[in-house]
């Protein structure tokens, strides 16, 4: 370990993050997931973050020289403006060392919540649709046809997204492209393959379940991210 590191601490259900400055000691958001009101930006000796558990290096290469990271970590010491979500003790890291106040941790937990809400309401989506086709009167054969190449669009669009992020993440591309693109390519994918198995009608109900899915998906994860802001201010 050096100045500059990114160091890391596995717990239980999250890591902790802190800027190594030198002779033995850290800079790190303290106290921050347990006593929010008292957490602050502080400089500690190295056992005092790691608790006796191993420690990892991030593996981000930096933008600034090791002089420059500690500089950035020792000017914010007494910091007192800890959030979950935007400013947690891996958000200080990673503006110490890369400029961007990021978190993979809480982009992952995002993504997964985001994904399941989608996926549900993809799934519900066509049925949707096979209700509407029987009560404008295109037949009980017509409307299940339609509903089952929503529900084959909206797979596939997914998957195409799934491959398209995977790759983007692999890259190294940031958070907010990997998702546009993944968008992108899914509600293509999905738009083709309903034009493919049903025509300009199984298109649309593609995309439409495609583009449902990722609506409801968003806004239930844009619920959670209020949910927990507004306990943590309480």
């Amino acid at each position: 370990m050096a100045q500059g590191d990114h160091l890391i601490v596995r717990h239980a259900t999250y890591t902790h993050h802190a800027v190594d400055v030198g002779d033995g000691f850290v800079v790190h958001y303290g106290r921050g997931l347990h006593d929010k009101s008292n957490a602050r930006v502080e400089k500690v000796r190295l056992e005092v973050f790691t608790r006796g558990k191993p420690t990892t290096l991030g593996s981000h290469p930096a933008r600034f020289s090791p002089d420059q990271i500690v500089q950035r970590a020792l000017e914010r010491l007494g910091e007192n403006e800890y959030d979950l979500l935007e400013n947690n003790c891996e958000h200080f890291v990673n503006w110490c060392r890369l400029g961007v106040a990021k978190s993979a941790q809480v982009q992952r937990a995002e993504s997964v919540f985001r994904r399941g809400g989608a996926a549900a309401a993809k799934t519900a989506f066509p049925r949707v649709t096979q209700r509407l086709a029987e009560k404008i009167s295109l037949g009980s054969v017509t409307s299940k046809a339609i509903a089952r190449c929503g529900f084959t669009a909206a797979l596939a669009g997914d998957a195409v997204q799934l491959s398209v992020e995977a790759i983007a993440i692999r890259c190294g591309t940031d958070a907010e492209k990997t998702q546009r693109w993944g968008q992108q390519s899914g509600a293509l994918a999905s738009g083709g393959v309903g034009f493919m198995l049903g025509g300009p009608a199984g298109a649309a109900v593609g995309v439409g379940s495609w583009c449902f899915g990722e609506w409801f998906g968003q806004r239930t994860t844009n619920k959670l991210r209020q949910t927990i802001q507004n306990a943590s201010a309480s």
